[in-house]
């Protein structure tokens, strides 16, 4: 099978993950497309120019409209919706060429680039309960997708895009869990502390519940930090 790697971007220079991830996807080969969607003002787009992939140029801020953006030029049999701030290894991206056909959606095993005891909680409970009992990927899980799944779009939103597709997928079939690991920069918990962060993410989740406008709720939750 075919894989399309979509990539929103938009300022990643001083991002280690990033050019690890270009670094990794120049060594797979022709049966994966790479999608790298967004804008940037550092240089960003020249970058990933120059390791021989063609930015597509979209200047919404929305990670989900940008997505939806590249989704239309995306030509593989399995979609994998990639979160910038998040490295799978090439054993693990390769594995999404040899899914089977119950495995229509789903996501990696989630960890984090930093180690502590409240990282190591939040982990364990994306991993156990939110993605296995719930069947909700946050995109820091890295979503894949079969295209046989059918609409495959994104709601329009600047936050929770990942929620809500995945709440669309599950009605249509059990997600599952690839043991490989999605590693993901702890930056959040860095620089607001781990109990502020987890904090604010427990309001935005109740926030979520009582349908408050997602502008609002991203605006919440970006404040001071400026991240893609």
């Amino acid at each position: 099978m075919k894989v399309s790697i979509i990539y929103p971007f938009k300022n990643e220079m001083e991002s280690t993950v990033f050019l690890k991830n270009l670094i990794s996807f120049k060594t797979l080969g022709n049966q994966f497309e790479i999608l790298f969607v967004g804008s940037s003002s550092d240089g960003t787009s020249e970058l990933i120019s120059s390791y021989g992939f063609s930015p597509l140029e979209f200047s919404d801020p929305s990670r989900a409209i940008k997505m939806n953006h590249a989704l239309k030029s995306a030509c593989g049999d399995v979609i994998l919706f990639h979160h910038p701030r998040s490295f799978v290894d090439r054993l693990g991206l390769l594995q999404l060429t040899k899914l089977r056909a119950d495995q229509m959606w789903g996501g990696f095993v989630h960890r984090f680039d930093q180690r502590s005891l409240g990282l190591l909680f939040t982990s364990w409970y994306s991993n156990n309960v939110r993605a296995k009992i719930k069947e909700v990927f946050y995109l820091d899980h890295c979503i894949f997708v079969q295209r046989a799944m059918g609409d495959l779009s994104f709601d329009e939103v600047e936050i929770f895009e990942d929620t809500l597709i995945s709440q669309k997928f599950n009605k249509r079939y059990q997600a599952h869990m690839l043991n490989f690991y999605s590693t993901t920069s702890a930056i959040r918990f860095h620089q607001n502390g781990f109990w502020k962060q987890s904090f604010k993410n427990q309001l935005l989740k109740l926030a979520f519940l009582l349908n408050i406008d997602h502008k609002d709720m991203n605006k919440f939750y970006e404040k001071g930090l400026f991240l893609n």
